[in-house]
């Protein structure tokens, strides 16, 4: 561990960190019982459930830009007419 790893240190880590109550228990009973590739098994996998999250969300979020850029597009294209517009 470096040196900034006391007990309140990596506690409010974990909780900066996103992990819930269990994972928090899990962790430091890993380290606490000695058990350091226990606990960084569990550090990749929370970390890895962060990245899949922040990927869907990415992919929404592209989802929505796309759609909003399409109908700008459409509106523009439209502005001239006295067409009722489409959605």
């Amino acid at each position: 561990m470096y040196k900034d790893n006391t007990e309140e240190h990596i506690l409010r880590n974990l909780e900066d960190a996103g992990c819930d109550e269990n994972e928090i228990r899990a962790i430091m009973s890993a380290l606490e019982n000695g058990e350091r590739k226990r606990a960084l098994a569990m550090l990749a996998k929370h970390r890895q459930a962060l990245l899949d999250s922040f990927h869907k969300s990415k992919y929404c979020i592209d989802c929505l830009d796309y759609l909003v850029t399409g109908m700008e597009k459409g509106s523009e294209s439209r502005n001239g007419n006295n067409r009722k517009q489409n959605l």
